[in-house]
């Protein structure tokens, strides 16, 4: 079975999606605009609880908040 591994951040489409904006977004999950802008850029990654208050808002799963890949054996 193939494991799979977080790829590009898909967060910019549920903020667009849903009408917020980067700034809006990190005060709501309580991290920094300056994080936020490297989750996207793939520099960093949410923890569970962030994932989780993310997916809450956007109204999603937490695997919809990443493309994810999938390496083959």
């Amino acid at each position: 079975m193939a494991d799979p591994r977080i790829g590009r951040s898909r967060i910019l489409e549920h903020l667009n999606r849903i009408g917020i904006n980067q700034a809006e977004y990190a005060r709501r999950i309580g991290v920094s605009e300056n994080f936020v802008s490297n989750v996207i850029r793939g520099k960093k990654k949410l923890s569970l609880v962030k994932s989780k208050r993310s997916a809450d808002l956007f109204g999603c799963h937490i695997d919809d908040l990443c493309y994810w890949e999938y390496d083959s054996e």
